[in-house]
Parts: structure tokens; C-alpha cells; sequence
């Protein structure tokens, strides 16, 4: 009697470990599944984030604080634990986006308008035309409406951009309101509208002021009376 009344007691216990188990791991996977992580420092479980970044520059190298992966845009980094991420995207003969995000949990960053440029842009003559220039420097005028220059610093809608150390000699808004074209000595850069991955496009032959335009992946620029056009990308 006793040895039956033994096995019931381990049978039970049996069932009740598994049973037990069973709704552990059942609740372990409906948290996992619902972007919860398990922090051992606070013993408790966390909601993870998640970083989507969006752009046209297809498939690329995007690296995650120095972990490289193939992927292309748009791309979504889901189940990414708190904390500080370093974010590069890199393209042959392109040159490299980076940007750094905190991330905090339950937590959607969205970073649009990723734009790659050219490390080497494909340059030609395209006008000497007296009416081409005109409508170039006019069109170049109009593209600067929303931004303000106050010698080394470039505002957009009342907001600090950036500081340079040296005057900024001219600057156009693209289309998309978020990527500015400055003119800082011999040089036509870019810069994202929140003062990020600031690079230099163009050399020019001389640091006079000049008149650019941006259109798509085409920038035209005005040098020694002549219209040049640049694919940037």
C-alpha cells in the first residue's frame, strides 16, 4: 500500500512539474513573441524596440554597433533591447550614412529620407547658355527661401542647423525638406536637416559664391559661365 500510495505522490509531482513547466515556457513564448526580454540586472522583463529605417538606396551593408549585415532599405531592426545604438550604412562607391539612436523600451524610431551619395560623382558640361544660367541662379534663389545665413551658420525655419568654421557661402533647400546643399569655401556639401552626415559632394575650382540647383540625383552648378551637372546618386 505504501509503495502505491508512493508512486501516486510522484506521479502527481510529475504532472505538476510538467505542468508547471508548461505554462513557464508557454508564458516565456508570449512574452518573447510580443517583444519582452528577460533583464537579469532588475530581474524582470522588459519590452524591447524596434528602429525602421527608410530610404531608396536598395540592398546594402547596414551595421548595428560594428555587427554587419546584408539588407536592404527599407529595413526594420525589431526586438533591439534599451540602450545606445550605432547605426552604418555603407554601399560600394557610395559614401557611408551614420547615425547614432537611444533607444528606449517599447519604443518605435522611424529615420526617414536615408539618402546615399556617390563617393566619385559623374560630372559634364551641360549649358553656357545665357537664359540656362539666368534660370539656374533664379531657381537657386528660390530653393534658399525657408533657409537663413548668419555667416557660419545655416538655420531652416528658425532652427540651428549647423555651425561651420568658415562662412557659409550659399545653401538650397531640396525638394524633400530634409537634405541642405551648402556652399562652405570651394566645396558643395550636404547635410540632413537635423545637423547630420554632413559630406562633401563637389570640389569646386575656386571659393567665389556660385549658384547650384538640386533635382532628383542631378546637382547643376554655375562655374567660370558654365552650367555643370553632377549625379550625386
Amino acid at each position: 500500500m505504501k509503495i502505491k500510495k508512493h508512486k501516486k505522490i510522484y506521479f502527481g509531482i510529475f504532472w505538476t512539474i510538467l505542468i508547471v513547466s508548461f505554462i513557464v515556457s508557454a508564458t516565456l513564448l508570449i512574452l518573447l513573441a510580443n517583444g519582452y526580454y528577460f533583464n537579469f540586472k532588475s530581474l524582470k522583463f522588459q519590452k524591447t524596440g524596434m528602429i525602421v529605417l527608410r530610404g531608396n538606396s536598395g540592398r546594402a551593408t547596414i551595421s548595428v554597433n560594428s555587427k554587419k549585415s546584408i539588407n536592404s532599405l527599407p529595413a526594420k531592426l525589431r526586438r533591439l533591447q534599451p540602450g545606445r545604438y550605432d547605426i552604418k550604412i555603407e554601399k560600394e562607391n557610395y559614401q557611408s550614412w551614420e547615425r547614432v539612436f537611444n533607444l528606449e523600451g517599447g519604443q518605435a524610431i522611424v529615420k526617414d529620407n536615408i539618402l546615399l551619395f556617390f563617393t566619385n560623382p559623374t560630372v559634364k558640361e551641360k549649358s553656357n547658355n545665357t537664359n540656362d544660367i539666368t534660370a539656374l541662379q533664379n531657381n537657386f534663389k528660390n530653393g534658399a527661401n525657408n533657409i537663413k545665413i548668419n555667416n557660419n551658420e545655416i538655420w531652416l525655419n528658425d532652427k540651428l542647423i549647423t555651425r561651420y568654421s568658415q562662412p557659409v557661402l550659399g545653401a538650397f533647400l531640396d525638394s524633400d525638406n530634409y537634405h541642405i546643399y551648402v556652399q562652405i569655401g570651394d566645396q558643395i556639401r550636404v547635410i540632413e536637416s537635423e545637423g547630420t552626415n554632413d559630406i562633401t559632394l563637389i570640389k569646386l575650382t575656386g571659393s567665389s559664391p556660385t549658384s547650384f540647383t538640386v533635382s532628383g540625383p542631378k546637382l547643376d552648378y554655375l562655374q567660370n559661365n558654365t552650367i555643370f551637372e553632377a549625379i550625386i546618386r
